[in-house]
């Protein structure tokens, strides 16, 4: 079992379609290893799901990667 909370359709398109262009986005939220990301600039790779719930892989703007479970992260507009 699982604490995730899926995120609205809305959003996870938004995501998709970020993929798919290779545009970036500035996220905030929370990553895999409980770091607090500020105002990450980065490029979304991928969206996928393991063990009930959705990840986002990243590329930051410092060429590193990050792996973002989706509801931990917002996406500033």
């Amino acid at each position: 079992m699982t604490d995730y909370h899926p995120v609205p359709c809305a959003d996870h398109s938004r995501l998709e379609l970020a993929i798919i262009r290779r545009e970036a986005l500035t996220l905030n939220g929370v990553n895999e290893s409980g770091e607090a990301l500020a105002q990450l600039r980065c490029t979304p790779l991928d969206i996928f799901a393991r063990e009930g719930a959705e990840y986002l892989t990243v590329r930051g703007d410092d060429n590193q990667h990050h792996l973002l479970r989706l509801d931990r992260i917002h996406i500033e507009p």
